[in-house]
């Protein structure tokens, strides 16, 4: 099974197991890349699951090649360190255009 299946899997499993207590909300536009640079290599990478399939529900897609994703993750990643005080979603929007 591959990677990005695996990570996708993950965070919805991990979004069921919460209560009603636990609701956590996530503004895609609030996730900077300093942000990013600091978090864990899984919490790191359900983020850019989650950023990539809020990119992808945008244009209307409803699949992703998983190497594609990698490198635009490296891009982000890259962009990210050039410039923490972007944002994740911006970053990942200039790198798939």
């Amino acid at each position: 099974m591959n990677k990005a299946l695996i990570l996708a899997a993950g965070v919805a499993l991990a979004a069921t197991a919460a209560t009603a207590q636990d609701t956590v909300t996530v503004d895609i536009d609030d996730i900077t890349c300093r942000d990013l640079l600091h978090m864990g290599g899984t919490e790191r990478e359900y983020t850019m699951v989650y950023a990539h399939g809020f990119l992808n529900g945008l244009n209307g897609k409803r699949k992703a090649e998983a190497a594609a994703m990698a490198a635009l993750t490296d891009e982000v990643v890259d962009a990210c360190i050039a410039d923490p005080e972007g944002t994740v979603f911006g970053a990942l929007e200039k790198a798939a255009k």
